[in-house]
């Protein structure tokens, strides 16, 4: 349990490193499997941030609390979500993972999967039974972010798993409208095709 001036341990740099003999034995060893770095990133999030499931199987058989957020409120599922990493998700649903925890500002980890565009960690996540229409602090919606990034296959996605296409922001801009501001061209042609109302004015 000796650790760097950051707070990480053996265990966060062997669970960073994707060495998951080393993270059962250390765990076997009793070291600490919910001990965080000064920033507040457990040995689950930092392997989850890093892709590496195995580890995060380990960490959870070991007894790690897989909903541990580090500072600002990042969650194992976030940053999974975040860098793309779908079986980290799966792995961490099945160890009972709130799939919907925000971090502060209030994104869910379906709202950074649309904003990178990470389209199957957005399919995972809604079969996991995530709020698909969960908004930010400010109202904007996965759906909203998507367009306003140019992502046409997550707002494509996301319809499917029945995401909200009119939902507004707290100024009143919509999808649709965002996209236009942005010049997602792509965007628009699809908002209207799922039956958007084109003429949905913000509130300023």
């Amino acid at each position: 349990n000796m650790y760097r001036t950051d707070g990480a341990s053996p265990l966060h740099i062997a669970g960073q490193k994707g060495h998951v003999d080393c993270v059962r034995l250390l765990g076997e060893l009793g070291a600490d499997v919910n001990k965080c770095t000064t920033d507040g990133a457990s040995p689950v999030l930092v392997a989850a941030g890093n892709g590496h499931v195995e580890c995060i199987r380990v960490l959870g058989e070991l007894g790690a609390d897989v909903n541990m957020c580090r500072t600002g409120g990042l969650s194992p599922v976030f940053m999974a979500a975040k860098n793309g990493h779908v079986e980290c998700i799966r792995v961490l649903g099945e160890l009972g993972a709130d799939v919907n925890k925000c971090r502060t500002g209030g994104s869910s980890p379906t709202y950074i999967a649309a904003q990178n565009c990470n389209v199957e960690c957005i399919r995972l996540l809604g079969e996991l039974g995530a709020d698909i229409n969960k908004c930010r602090t400010g109202g904007t919606s996965p759906v909203l972010v998507a367009a306003e990034e140019g992502h046409v296959e997550c707002i494509r996605l996301l319809h499917e798993l029945s995401a909200d296409v009119n939902i507004c922001d707290g100024e009143g801009r919509s999808p649709f409208y965002i996209a236009a501001i942005f010049g997602r061209e792509a965007c628009v042609r699809l908002l209207h095709e799922l039956g958007v109302d084109v003429n949905k004015c913000s509130n300023k």
